[in-house]
């Protein structure tokens, strides 16, 4: 009975692992691998370059001189 319910245990786990594992590559959503030439590739390299476009051309939202501010900081000679 329990050599039983060991099998059953372990064929539940190994589903869910392969299933994870299935969802982790071929799944929806925004998360997950992403393989080249697939339409979820296409999706997100469109969308990403649709996102990168409307901050470049929003701005960063600091004034000039926050900005010199930073520069600054982090790129003095030291």
């Amino acid at each position: 009975m329990l050599d039983f319910l060991g099998d059953i245990l372990k064929g539940c786990l190994l589903g869910i692992v392969a299933g994870g594992v299935f969802l982790l590559l071929f799944g929806g959503g925004s998360g997950g691998i992403v393989i080249k030439g697939t339409k979820k590739y296409n999706t997100c390299n469109r969308d990403s370059d649709v996102k990168v476009k409307n901050i470049l051309k929003n701005g960063t939202g600091s004034s000039k001189q926050e900005l010199q501010e930073w520069w600054d900081k982090y790129h003095s000679p030291k």
